[in-house]
């Protein structure tokens, strides 16, 4: 199979790729508790889901899935950095998961924001596609 024309992968190699890659996103994700940590194995699982497409030969669609997966993550990560100077009242810097749970207290508009990223990234169509207008 031609990725491009200079890539040559077989497809039982493709297939076993992505689904490592899959599992791997799954799992490891369920198990972590830190916010970057899980945001690196949601990346690992996207992947999969892209290599799935091109695996599918869904090029169109695989490059489309791409570009709005970049869009989401790059505000995920600009939502994280903003919420470095947000404390908690313990005043320990916002580095877990159940930490996100406090950033509406302190900001009600990044609160917003998380949730309609954390929505998006879920693949849900009215917050995918509010995306890319």
């Amino acid at each position: 199979m031609r990725l491009f024309n200079f890539i040559v992968i077989e497809k039982p190699l493709l297939a076993i790729i992505c689904i490592m890659s899959l599992l791997v996103g799954i799992f490891g994700a369920l198990k972590t508790d830190k916010i970057k940590r899980f945001l690196a194995y949601a990346a690992i699982n996207q992947i999969g889901f892209i290599l799935l497409g091109i695996f599918i030969y869904a090029t169109e669609a695989t490059l489309i899935y791409f570009i709005l997966y970049i869009i989401t993550t790059l505000m995920i990560f600009m939502i994280i950095l903003k919420t470095r100077n947000l404390t908690t009242p313990s005043t320990v810097e916002i580095v877990f998961l159940a930490d996100l749970k406090t950033i509406s207290f302190y900001n009600k508009q990044i609160g917003i924001y998380l949730i309609i990223i954390l929505f998006a990234m879920a693949g849900l169509p009215p917050f995918l596609t509010s995306l890319t207008k």
